[in-house]
């Protein structure tokens, strides 16, 4: 069901030098030493990854959060909590938080891109990265479109409108965009109920979209990939919409020519949504990269 996982988790502040900012967290004890931070992409929440969760329980500690702006988590009040340095910032608050002296990170997306920061900002705080159809570079599509003037007020303005739509329409629109994003595969009308029901109780989530990606976060990541020491398995999509897959070949690239411990998976078939359409292959890349460190 979804939602089910938000049945464990708790409400959590947190102050970055961008501010105070509010979190919807969990976290679970695993049966083994290993540490997993589990962040989630734009503009999704940490029910992106539910998949992933049992398997990785076998393997270790389980955490993640809902970022700034998505989720239940609701908006900073500074902007600035938003932008890509803020973020990976935040997840080295949430490894104090926990009392994690590191932990392998597995980034979806622009969490792809969070953790990648995380390994350039904070090398002795990740132990590993995995990066699931990971923000790359350089910018793809939705990144160079979401920065231009007028973006972000017009999904400010689709947020305020989308919960005063009949429902039928109001989830036929967001069953579009679910289904584009999840291409090949198609979303079923349950995940589509809910996210509908989600963004219409949370209608910053969509203005955040363009939020996070001021800055040019994909221009940083390419500049500070040789600073990525940690060892990194790369899992992508082979006909990813979202985020093709030349781009993350463009930071795992720059990795490979610095001689940066990595290694680059695609899958045949498979579109953006990798964790929940290929769970297994991407717990088999975290065993992989236990093995790597």
């Amino acid at each position: 069901m979804q939602g089910e996982l938000y049945e464990g988790a708790t409400p959590l502040s947190l102050t970055t030098d961008a501010g105070p900012v509010q979190v919807t967290a969990l976290a679970t004890e695993g049966s083994r030493p290993d540490r997993f931070l589990l962040l989630h992409g734009n503009p999704g929440s940490m029910l992106d990854l539910t998949p992933l969760f049992g398997p990785l329980r076998s393997l270790g500690e389980v955490a993640a959060y809902d970022a700034p702006g998505f989720g239940r988590s609701p908006t900073p009040d500074n902007s600035g909590a938003l932008d890509l340095d803020a973020l990976a910032e935040l997840a080295v608050r949430m490894l104090d938080h926990l009392g994690w002296s590191d932990a392998i990170l597995i980034g979806h997306s622009h969490g792809g891109g969070v953790a990648q920061r995380v390994a350039q900002r904070w090398h002795g705080r990740v132990r590993g990265l995995v990066l699931l159809a990971t923000l790359g570079a350089p910018a793809h599509l939705t990144y160079r479109v979401f920065p231009l003037p007028g973006v972000e007020a017009a999904l400010a303005a689709a947020g305020r409108l989308l919960p005063h739509l009949p429902r039928p329409i109001g989830e036929g629109l967001v069953g579009y965009f679910m289904n584009e994003t999840y291409a090949p595969s198609r979303v079923d009308f349950e995940a589509v109920r809910y996210q509908h029901a989600l963004l219409s109780a949370h209608p910053h989530v969509l203005r955040n979209m363009a939020r996070v990606t001021k800055g040019s976060p994909c221009d940083v990541l390419e500049g500070g990939a040789h600073d990525i020491q940690t060892p990194t398995v790369f899992v992508h999509g082979a006909v990813d919409p979202v985020v093709p897959i030349r781009h993350a070949r463009g930071i795992y690239e720059r990795m490979a020519r610095a001689g940066r411990p990595a290694r680059f998976v695609a899958i045949d078939g498979v579109g953006h949504m990798i964790a929940e359409q290929e769970p297994g292959r991407c717990v088999r890349a975290v065993r992989e990269l236990i093995e790597m460190t």
